[in-house]
């Protein structure tokens, strides 16, 4: 439903629906599992270019750490879910941010290095 919601252009109900997803994913699995990240990268790619709050940017950041322990630095979903921060930092004006969000996708080995999703 989430899918069909963003598809139609109803960002706010694919919000909701994917937060709801991600609240009974952590309550069943806990925050650090797959399913749970995978969830929260989802909303946060759906909600950050439009709502970068504090509380959206604090849930991005720790996404990122997440997905690095889980998935490792250089795996498709973490470099997502930091370029999708930068690009929504950028958007709203704050023009340093990406360039350190970028310093670090370069400095686990830059964009060459993504592992294959196989």
């Amino acid at each position: 439903m989430t899918v069909l919601r963003r598809q139609q252009g109803q960002l706010e109900a694919a919000q909701e629906l994917t937060l709801e997803a991600l609240q009974l994913a952590e309550g069943r699995h806990g925050k650090l599992h797959t399913i749970s990240i995978g969830i929260a990268g989802n909303l946060l790619g759906i909600s950050l270019p439009e709502h970068l709050t504090a509380e959206r940017e604090e849930m991005a950041l720790e996404t990122i750490v997440a997905k690095e322990k889980i998935f490792g630095a250089t795996h498709p979903s973490t470099i997502t879910t930091m370029s999708d921060l930068a690009y929504a930092c950028s958007d709203h004006g704050r023009f340093e941010d990406p360039q350190r969000i970028y310093s670090r996708i370069e400095e686990a080995g830059g964009l060459e290095t993504l592992e294959p999703l196989i």
